[in-house]
């Protein structure tokens, strides 16, 4: 069993089928899904998700305590229940909770999991109170410490380092910095992403912080893209979630004297494989600005279809899309980058 945290869209699912059953699909979309801080999580049994939860930072009701964060859509499908499936997604919550300096947990919990909650260092808090149409709950809430902080998501060794042909991806290292804001001081690199300019020192910092922070949260991110023949950092490469964007994206930048050689859709690819067949994500979008011709041949290249036009962050923005079952079908599904095959 394995704990990953995944996209909001992929708890909708299971939240529909075991939390909300006799309500429309789009109950299972909770407000605060997307925000930045906000945390989905999955259990993975033989490549299937068997179990969800979702941490969000807000107070409860009547509160405003900053500090807190509540619990919420945790479920667990009933064939793997009292397999500690559910305990390993709250000690991801809790981890995550910690590390962004939250200090109590809360809940709604339905009557009868009061139990599970109070085994975990949970307690009662006021009385019995009915959610309809679901049913009788109870607020249970749990002080969080800096000993949570060491819990979080399963390793994925798998992620941390992916070799390709001609490319080494990898996590990124604090020793990056030089190499990182060398790559982003470059007008040309830098005019189709982000501010469309080149960045300081101090601002690539920040994005290397950034970069960095999102594997501690989420256990998989952009990686840094290496040339296996000079070892040069040429770029960053690879899947992540933003926060507020509904999907995981797949993404690329590589420094302007790499591009026309294929690398961006060599990394791209190996990312795809990755997200596919270890994360077990459905679908993958890619976010690229109009006029950026090269990129939107890599995303065709890729296999990914036109979903449309749109605007994110205060830009006008393509998007691509591509799905599990497009990409198990698509002949460029070439696995370039030696993944291990993992049932999803």
């Amino acid at each position: 069993m394995t704990v990953r945290s995944i996209a909001a869209s992929q708890t909708w699912q299971l939240r529909h089928a075991l939390l909300r059953p006799n309500e429309p699909i789009d109950a299972a979309d909770y407000p605060g899904d997307t925000d930045a801080s906000t945390l989905h999580v999955g259990a993975y049994a033989d490549g299937s998700l068997v179990g969800i939860a979702s941490v969000y930072r807000e107070a409860a009701p009547g509160e405003d305590d900053e500090a807190a964060w509540r619990l919420r859509g945790m479920a667990t499908v009933p064939t793997a229940r009292g397999r500690g499936h559910g305990s390993e997604l709250l000690r991801a919550c809790l981890g995550h909770v910690a590390r962004l300096g939250g200090r109590r947990l809360w809940c709604n919990a339905r009557t009868p999991a009061a139990g599970f909650y109070a085994h975990h260092g949970f307690a009662r808090r006021g009385g019995e109170f009915e959610i309809r149409p679901i049913g009788p709950h109870i607020i249970m809430e749990r002080r969080v410490t800096s000993a949570d902080e060491s819990l979080g998501l399963s390793p994925d060794p798998v992620a941390e380092r992916v070799v390709t042909p001609r490319l080494l991806l990898r996590r990124w290292r604090p020793d990056d910095l030089d190499a990182f804001a060398a790559l982003n001081a470059d007008e040309e690199t830098m005019r189709t992403v982000g501010p469309s300019r080149a960045l300081s020192r101090e601002e690539s910092a920040q994005a290397l912080d950034a970069l960095a922070g999102h594997w501690e949260v989420h256990g998989f991110g952009l990686w840094a893209v290496e040339e296996r023949d000079t070892g040069r950092l040429i770029g960053r490469a690879g899947l992540w979630h933003p926060p507020d964007w509904p999907d995981v994206e797949i993404g690329w930048l590589l420094a302007s004297d790499r591009w026309g050689k294929g690398l961006a859709t060599e990394a791209a690819r190996a990312g795809l494989d990755y997200g596919f067949t270890h994360r077990c994500i459905d679908r993958v979008g890619s976010i690229i600005r109009p006029g950026n011709v090269a990129s939107e041949r890599v995303a065709l290249r890729l296999g990914m279809r036109l979903a449309g036009d749109t605007r994110w962050r205060g830009n006008p923005v393509r998007t691509y899309t591509l799905t599990r079952a497009d990409w198990e079908a698509s002949a460029t599904r070439a696995d370039s980058s030696g993944l291990r095959p993992e049932r999803c």
